[in-house]
């Protein structure tokens, strides 16, 4: 997610983590936005943090729009699709992008619990300025760290700062949302979080329940029994919310033709994709394209 405009440089970590800000930059008064970003829906493979101390920030996730100002902090996780990206000139922002797996693949600490837990929608906190505060200070020292040549602990250091950085937003988003005091989860609901974070990675290859069963080693029936007591809701449809929303994004982008989406799909034809999605959105591919551009 290189699309901050960056004042302060952009600072990697064995491509395993990217920080960046424009906290550098002088003030200005002027609030009036401007857009930037690749100008098509793209999805990022980290988890990103975005925090806002000052202007305004404003795309749609999956669809849906988001707007963070001051004193906001927005976690996006992988596999959402990010489009629309637009910024007001005033607009002072830091981003912190991971690879959630490779650092907390097997952590059991109760924050990164109440993180995994709510992976399903991004996640929006408006917090106060002592808390944005200390979300920079501990920013500043990852920073700070990355920049010390021959420092021979960055990765362990970097994982250290990650786990105080998801405490905070651990403890932020239980404020906000009581059901998460409790952030202790059954085996059934970690493999409906698994099940999503697969479905995110693989829905424009496979929509077959089969497919993702067979990932977790149980039989197609019993998962989708799992899934539909965990969550309410067949894993059929959340497959097909799933496709239809990247569908969606990759037909408003004006890039490509139905033919193009159908083959990045992995549909059959475009016929099969066009009756697949009137089913679920009402109209077809082409209809939806053109009322959405």
């Amino acid at each position: 997610m290189d699309k901050i405009p960056s004042s302060s440089g952009v600072l990697r970590l064995e491509g395993l983590a990217t920080l960046d800000d424009n906290f550098g930059k002088g003030a200005v008064e002027d609030s009036s936005w401007v857009s930037i970003g690749p100008g098509e829906p793209f999805k990022p493979n980290f988890l990103f943090i975005l925090f806002c101390k000052s202007g305004k920030l404003r795309f749609q996730i999956n669809l849906k729009e988001f707007t963070l100002s001051a004193n906001d902090i927005l976690l996006c996780y992988p596999g959402m699709i990010i489009d629309g990206l637009q910024v007001t000139r005033d607009m002072r922002v830091g981003l912190i992008a991971f690879d959630h797996d490779e650092f907390f693949r097997d952590s059991f600490c109760q924050s990164m619990t109440v993180i995994r837990r709510n992976m399903v929608v991004p996640q929006l906190l408006h917090v106060s300025e002592k808390q944005m505060s200390m979300v920079t200070t501990a920013y500043g020292m990852m920073r700070s760290i990355l920049q010390q040549d021959g420092f021979g602990f960055k990765r362990d250091a970097i994982a250290g700062s990650l786990v105080i950085i998801g405490s905070m937003l651990a403890q932020w988003i239980t404020q906000a949302r009581p059901e998460n005091r409790n952030p202790a989860k059954s085996r059934d609901e970690s493999l409906f979080i698994s099940f999503l974070s697969e479905v995110q990675a693989h829905c424009s290859e496979e929509r077959k329940i089969s497919y993702y069963a067979d990932k977790f080693c149980i039989s197609p029936k019993y998962f989708a029994k799992l899934i539909y007591n965990v969550s309410g809701r067949h894993a059929t449809e959340w497959i097909r919310d799933y496709v239809i929303q990247e569908a969606k994004s990759m037909l408003r982008a004006g890039s490509y033709t139905v033919q193009q989406v159908s083959d990045a799909m992995n549909f059959p034809n475009s016929s099969f994709f066009g009756k697949y999605f009137k089913a679920a959105v009402g109209v077809s591919p082409r209809r939806y394209m053109i009322e959405s551009s």
